[in-house]
């Protein structure tokens, strides 16, 4: 199995969308300088796009650094967000 194709399964494990899913392993593949990068390159609607960002920047998935480009953090954010929200919602 192909590490994207791994990566992709465990992140939908994780409670991530097919949408999600879509943009954060585009952007693992190469930064994009706009969101519209991510709209030509996945074919996915732009508002689609952008509530994606969101969402995986929410998760400390995807950044943008000080010139705008987006680019994809480690996995591991997302591991540290599930295991925080557990904690908070043992409380």
């Amino acid at each position: 199995m192909k590490i994207h194709q791994r990566l992709q399964s465990l992140l939908l494990e994780a409670g991530l969308s097919e949408t999600d899913n879509l943009v954060y392993i585009e952007l693992l593949k190469r930064p994009a300088e706009t969101p519209f990068d991510l709209v030509k390159r996945t074919g996915l609607p732009k508002t689609t796009v952008y509530r994606s960002i969101d969402h995986l920047s929410h998760l400390k998935m995807v950044a943008r650094n000080q010139s705008g480009m987006l680019t994809a953090l480690s996995p591991k954010n997302l591991v540290a967000e599930i295991q925080k929200s557990r904690r908070h919602l043992g409380k």
